[in-house]
């Protein structure tokens, strides 16, 4: 099921519960949309691998990009009341895809100073046990 598959992709940190108003990257989801369209993997393993809360969340997104394409998947915005949204002003939605983009690179960058710290960490460790 996609507890297992979310706990071989993450480990105990897959498990956790997700926080509802985290949203995906756009990246993320055309990404995850298009793996599994090619037949690479299902639904389930696309969250999984993706790191998102359920499968019900792709096959939504399938159901908009198959609707409106990846710049439909790419400018959904997902509410409160987890409805669907659509921006349909283009200045506005660049400016979402701005920001989901400098989203992204601002994880990413903690993502890379954190596994910085972690091979520092192991080189110093494997320092004082020689």
């Amino acid at each position: 099921g996609s507890h297992v598959a979310a706990y071989d992709a993450y480990g105990e940190e897959g498990l956790k519960p997700r926080d509802k108003g985290v949203s995906i990257a756009p990246d993320i989801r055309v990404e995850a949309v298009k793996a599994v369209l090619t037949g690479q993997i299902s639904q389930t393993q696309a969250a999984a691998k993706f790191n998102v809360a359920g499968s019900a969340s792709v096959g939504k997104w399938m159901k908009v990009f198959s609707e409106h394409g990846e710049e439909g998947l790419r400018s959904l915005r997902i509410g409160k009341k987890r409805a669907l949204h659509m921006i349909d002003d283009p200045v506005a939605l660049e400016a979402a895809l701005e920001r989901s983009k400098d989203k992204r690179i601002q994880e990413l960058e903690q993502k890379v100073r954190r596994l910085e710290l972690r091979i520092l960490y192991l080189k110093k460790l494997k320092a004082l046990v020689r």
